[in-house]
């Protein structure tokens, strides 16, 4: 689902949390991430759904001790770190923190579309 109101076409990757009942989170094609509830009493509607960080092309990781706490990657090694009980986001990029525009040359590490931490 998007701000929009519009059904996601497809997730690339997806991942569930330790949650009761688990969580299923996903890169949206073309948008942001997101996690939702498997099942819900009344049925899941959108206002369940809530964003985790990083982008459409990333994997999302849930840490499985602490499932609040997710990390997700996106495209040009974009990876955040997320406390869903708080809000709490930052990036946690390896270096450089954005290297869109950077000679390949002076890039310690390189990223495609996906890249896995």
């Amino acid at each position: 689902m998007t701000e929009e109101d519009q059904a996601t076409a497809q997730f690339y990757h997806v991942v569930t949390t330790n949650h009761f009942p688990y969580r299923v989170c996903g890169a949206q094609q073309d948008n942001s991430t997101l996690c939702g509830p498997s099942r819900k009493s009344g049925g899941i509607d959108i206002g369940d759904w809530y964003d985790v960080g990083g982008g459409e092309s990333g994997y999302i990781a849930v840490r499985p001790d602490t499932p609040d706490v997710v990390f997700a990657g996106s495209y040009g090694g974009l990876l955040t770190r997320k406390d869903i009980k708080n809000g709490f986001e930052r990036d946690v990029n390896p270096w450089p923190n954005n290297p869109m525009g950077h000679d390949a040359a002076d890039a310690k590490y390189r990223f495609q579309w996906t890249f896995r931490s």
